[in-house]
């Protein structure tokens, strides 16, 4: 299938969205978080706790494909679950009876509560819309698919879905921070805007525990650390550029790095009491 630049695709099935080439909010977040080597080289290993969110994806926003696209075992020891494995096709996942019978007392705790229910819901919403556009600044092509779109007249409001071990505010404002969903909303903000050439309004964040009791809780991040997010993003696709241009693709400094530690770390003796300037110093094997 051949795609649009700009454009924006309704239905379009989840492995041609991940077939095409334009960078994703992983991506940058991959290149943020480690370099850009890992994004163009590392290589993507799936595991059974990916399969249980892709089914509470499904369950809560394409509740009409969850049947065909769950597919049960009774446990992943077995004959049956190597041969379906072998079997599966596009968004199939595969999970055991007992993930199952959780994701559906998960389903109808969440649709339990009445603001989950509005985003979720909602009749103007669509779920699983993908966006692919072209950063008029950089020329890198960018795509996106958000969970789902509330969509108005003139402006949008963006849902995400993050299944979690914990909803609580303090877990999740951490969580916020270590994966990098700052920089996620900045990104789908941006290709949105420019593929639709409407506003966002809101940006919501649905955090579902994937665990009894199925607590769940919709956040927004400040305006301030969305911000941050921007910054981070734009700073990783400026090095991208560059990196694309030079057709160089480095991971961490080739040089020997000194390793300094924060205060807290020292246990047993006092750390410095003035944090000095550390040079890195290259390797002289005469001076051995």
């Amino acid at each position: 299938m051949k795609i649009k630049i700009p454009g924006v695709y309704e239905n379009l099935p989840i492995e041609v969205y991940h077939a095409q080439s334009p960078l994703g909010s992983t991506g940058v977040k991959q290149m943020h978080n480690g370099t850009i080597a890992h994004y163009k080289y590392g290589e993507f290993k799936s595991k059974p706790h990916f399969d249980i969110g892709t089914a509470i994806h499904i369950v809560l926003l394409e509740p009409e494909n969850f049947e065909k696209n769950v597919l049960v075992v009774e446990n992943r020891r077995t004959k049956e679950y190597k041969e379906l494995k072998d079997e599966i096709k596009g968004s199939q996942v595969i999970v055991s009876r007992s993930e199952y019978d959780k994701i559906i007392r998960l389903r109808e705790k969440v649709f339990s509560k009445t603001e989950n229910n509005k985003i979720l819901l909602s009749d103007f919403g669509v779920s699983e819309k993908s966006a692919f556009v072209r950063c008029p600044k950089t020329n890198i092509k960018l795509k996106c698919r958000p969970d789902r779109v509330i969509e108005g007249d003139l402006t949008d409001i963006l849902i995400d879905v993050k299944s979690c071990q914990s909803a609580s505010y303090d877990k999740v404002v951490y969580d916020i921070a270590k994966y990098g969903y700052h920089i996620q909303e900045a990104f789908y903000r941006y290709v949105w805007q420019l593929a639709t050439g409407k506003e966002i309004s809101r940006f919501l964040f649905l955090f579902v525990e994937k665990e009894p009791p199925f607590a769940s809780c919709i956040y927004e991040i400040e305006d301030s650390f969305v911000n941050e997010g921007r910054a981070c993003m734009e700073r990783v696709l400026d090095l991208y550029q560059m990196a694309e241009l030079d057709g160089v693709y480095n991971d961490f400094p080739d040089e020997i790095v000194k390793a300094t530690f924060p205060p807290y770390q020292y246990k047993l003796t006092d750390p410095p009491e003035e944090q000095t300037l550390v040079l890195n110093q290259p390797l002289n094997l005469e001076e051995i």
